[in-house]
């Protein structure tokens, strides 16, 4: 491991000598400079690890020199530690305000001076590690969403070429099917788009979490959206012989969002709610009581979640509900509509008794998120 080095900075040739006869049987580097100028040469050709500066120096002070060293992103984390004979506390506090982390007077107690350096390299050593983590840590993510982003592509091809021949096989151009056959090609065609399906959502979540997802925010109605998503599926929910109702406040203001993620948010939470609803009803609403968020809600009289499982309903590839509902899907679609809403500033979450249906509620700001 190499010596932790420590640059000196002091106008006078005795206090550089005193230091370094102090230092240097702590296993330290010393590095010597008389000016403020000097000191920032040094820096900018081998940063040190600590910097003992004098405050009172001609030409250019301590004081400047730390200006200037705070000023720089690649030396605002080296630790400073003024050595002043100056007991002014205005200029003590402003010493402290520019960014120095010790102030020691002189004459210096030489074991207090010792400790000063020690505990400030150590907490130095630990803040390089944490930043080296951090580092390696934004390179794995990187790698991460590479291979995702690669492999999804990747299987987009073959899937597709798989999709078009059982499509083909299903019109019966090739030649008639067996019972069985189609039930066959019904069960492969149903994999097929989860597949998909679950590719889409792998995608849509590791944009979102690497803050590479685009989003084209535009005025929108949000009475206008509801319609659209509750239009989409209420066929399908007549046929089912429920009801699906909305619930528009007055004088909804108009408010900024990308719609298209805006309406993946809502059909998730609407696709889930007639997933565990059986019988009864689905009412989609929005209101603005405040005036500065819409608060939009997805409500059902379904089978409800139960409250230990609240924490987990946003987290990936985690799924509510026993093994005998056979709920399906990705267990990635709250993660995503989590990570959509708070890409519009705003807060999701849900409100459910076990037994008795569930409410999953998400705020908007009204005004512009951009």
């Amino acid at each position: 491991m190499d010596k932790p080095k420590i640059l000196v900075v002091d106008d006078e040739p005795r206090n550089l000598r005193l230091l370094e006869a102090l230092l240097l049987p702590c296993g330290y580097e010393i590095v010597l400079v008389e000016n403020g100028r000097a000191a920032l040469e040094r820096v900018a050709d081998n940063p040190p690890d600590i910097i003992l500066l004098d405050l009172v120096m001609p030409e250019m002070s301590g004081f400047e020199v730390l200006q200037k060293l705070r000023a720089e992103k690649a030396t605002m984390n080296i630790p400073i530690v003024i050595l002043t004979s100056l007991h002014d506390s205005e200029r003590r506090i402003e010493a402290l305000e520019a960014g120095c982390d010790e102030i020691i007077s002189k004459p210096f107690d030489r074991t207090e001076l010792l400790a000063r350096v020690k505990s400030l390299l150590r907490i130095k050593r630990y803040l390089d590690e944490i930043e080296d983590n951090n580092r390696k840590l934004k390179a794995a993510e990187r790698i991460k969403d590479e291979f995702t982003s690669t492999v999804s592509h990747e299987l987009r091809t073959p899937l597709a070429a798989i999709k078009s021949s059982i499509d083909i096989l299903d019109t019966e151009a090739p030649g008639a099917l067996t019972g069985d056959q189609k039930v066959f090609i019904k069960r492969v065609k149903s994999n097929i788009d989860r597949l998909a399906r679950l590719i889409d959502d792998v995608l849509d979540l590791s944009k979102l979490e690497a803050g590479r997802m685009a989003m084209n925010f535009l005025p929108l109605r949000p009475e206008t959206i509801v319609q659209e998503v509750v239009d989409t599926y209420r066929q399908m929910v007549n046929s089912k012989g429920m009801t699906i109702e909305t619930e528009l406040g007055e004088k909804l203001p108009l408010f900024m969002a990308d719609r298209d993620r805006l309406v993946q948010v809502l059909d998730n939470l609407l696709s889930n709610a007639l997933k565990f609803t059986k019988e009864g009803r689905v009412v989609v609403s929005v209101h603005s009581e405040d005036k500065e968020h819409l608060t939009f809600c997805v409500r059902d009289s379904g089978i409800g979640i139960k409250e230990e499982d609240f924490p987990k309903l946003f987290e990936k590839f985690q799924q509510v509900g026993g093994p005998s509902q056979n709920v399906g899907g990705t267990g990635l679609g709250l993660a995503i509509c989590k990570q959509i809403v708070a890409r519009h500033n705003g807060r999701i979450w849900v409100e459910s008794r076990f037994g008795r249906g569930s409410a999953f509620f998400f705020t908007i700001p009204c005004e512009s998120t951009q």
